[in-house]
């Protein structure tokens, strides 16, 4: 078992009904679907744009409004893809998933294996590999952190490595078993194309340039503003995603460019909760939560005052984003760890059984359709499901990270881990999709009179 809990509703004091969660987690094709339709016509329009103004010097701010279009709804698509949350239909996002990681610039497991980290250990220095910059922040690091440079380059490094089968540390750390060759293939692949578009000019195909690669620099520093402020002046190396974590309010443009992940807070808490839920989650939890803190361009002017004057030795406390304790000059110090150890435990004893036994575990009508529950004998824990195939019972923690999966999302005969995405086969116990590979342990089961009997052993 590990020796740490990962930072999620639980690890923060946060509750919701599980009936409610699963209403809300609820999964669909079509917001994804009637996003995509959306995010085409924005850029066929800001496309247009581009076009009418080459060759005069409107070009340039047509190409800024074209790659915001472009740039910042690659990353929130790609992140949400990454959660395996965007659409019901696993191929269908797998296959976007893998496009919009191409126009974000990072392979997609990768990008998959270092944001499922993320989420174990929310802004934990040492231990999360997605915390780009020392904290607190100074002028300095704003600068190199929102002119996307410094991820580019970062960026191109991974792909190297990966192309070249080199594997760094953090990436042996993250990644499953098996996950390496696809992530080395993903990265030739891709890298063969960005070479072709960064030939493309030579051979006087030049639109590749104006639409894409202008715009996608462009539209970087924009995109980067966005994700700055997820957890910039919060809290590190706390359990409590209410102290690391910022949602802020936002107007209709910013949500659809960032699929609502203005509710980051929530986000984090439940990640199993797809982008177009998160409002309603949102007002499910408000009681429980911090206030959000101002808009996308207030708070990020907030902040740039902040840590400008922070870099002039100046006062820093700010008038209206939520900042913890230390990052506010004159306040208490905290000395933030950089070990990368959490003191934070969590053991589940789980005793043998050294015979098998029908154990009458509860009644059909506990169960709804499509669900779980938890379920306690001898000392271990077990999951027990109603699908439309029957009742099936399994293990209840997850293969990969040691995760309860009470809440997870039951979808037709697959239980996909709330922490991750993970996802097995209910009837068989097999993984079916990263970043879990070790199957689940099922146990047989039958009916009888109203009542679901488990083979426990």
């Amino acid at each position: 078992m590990p020796d740490y809990i990962p930072t999620n509703a639980a690890s923060s004091g946060v509750k919701l009904d599980k009936k409610t969660l699963k209403s809300i987690a609820a999964r669909s094709d079509k917001p994804g679907l009637i996003y995509i339709a959306q995010w085409v016509a924005f850029l066929a329009a800001t496309g247009a744009l581009v076009w009418a103004a080459l060759g005069t010097l409107w070009v340039w701010p047509a190409m800024l409004l074209h790659g915001i279009f472009l740039t910042v709804p690659a990353y929130s698509f790609s992140h949400e893809t990454a959660h395996g949350t965007a659409f019901r239909s696993r191929w269908l996002n797998e296959a976007v998933l893998w496009v919009t990681s191409f126009l974000y610039m990072e392979e997609p497991l990768h990008r998959r294996y270092t944001h499922t980290n993320h989420h174990t250990h929310t802004w934990w220095v040492g231990k999360d590999s997605q915390m780009p910059f020392d904290t607190p922040m100074g002028f300095g690091g704003w600068l190199a952190e929102i002119s996307g440079f410094a991820l580019l380059r970062f960026h191109i490094q991974v792909f190297v490595y990966l192309a070249a089968g080199r594997y760094t540390d953090t990436m042996k750390m993250v990644t499953p078993e098996g996950g390496f060759a696809k992530m080395t293939r993903n990265a030739r692949i891709m890298l063969m194309i960005y070479a072709l578009i960064a030939a493309a000019p030579f051979f006087g195909i030049w639109w590749v340039v104006w639409f894409l690669v202008i715009p996608r620099i462009l539209g970087a520093p924009v995109m980067l503003l966005f994700t700055l402020i997820q957890h910039v002046e919060l809290q590190e190396n706390s359990p409590s995603i209410l102290e690391s974590t910022r949602s802020f309010r936002s107007n209709r443009l910013a949500e659809f460019l960032y699929m609502k992940m203005n509710n980051h807070v929530e986000h984090h808490l439940y990640p199993q909760v797809p982008f177009h839920a998160l409002p309603k989650l949102a007002e499910a939890l408000q009681d429980q939560l911090p206030q959000p803190d101002p808009g996308f361009c207030k708070t990020n002017l907030e902040v740039m005052s902040v840590v400008l004057r922070r870099s002039l030795g100046r006062q820093t406390k700010a008038a209206s984003i939520r900042q913890a304790p230390h990052m506010i000059t004159g306040a208490a110090r905290w000395n933030v760890s950089r070990s990368g150890q959490c003191e934070l435990g969590r053991k589940i004893p789980i005793r043998s059984h050294s015979m098998s036994q029908w154990i009458d575990a509860c009644a059909t009508d506990d169960i709804d359709e499509e669900d779980l529950i938890s379920w306690q004998h001898g000392g271990k824990s077990y999951a027990i499901y109603n699908t439309k195939k029957g009742f099936f019972a399994s293990d209840l923690i997850c293969t990969h990270e040691e995760q309860s999966l009470e809440d997870g999302l039951v979808i037709d005969c697959v239980i996909e881990c709330p922490l991750h995405g993970g996802r097995f086969d209910i009837c068989t116990g097999k993984a079916l999709s990263a970043p879990v590979h070790k199957d689940l342990n099922t146990y047989p089961v039958r009916v009888e009179g109203g009542r679901v009997f488990v083979e426990t052993g």
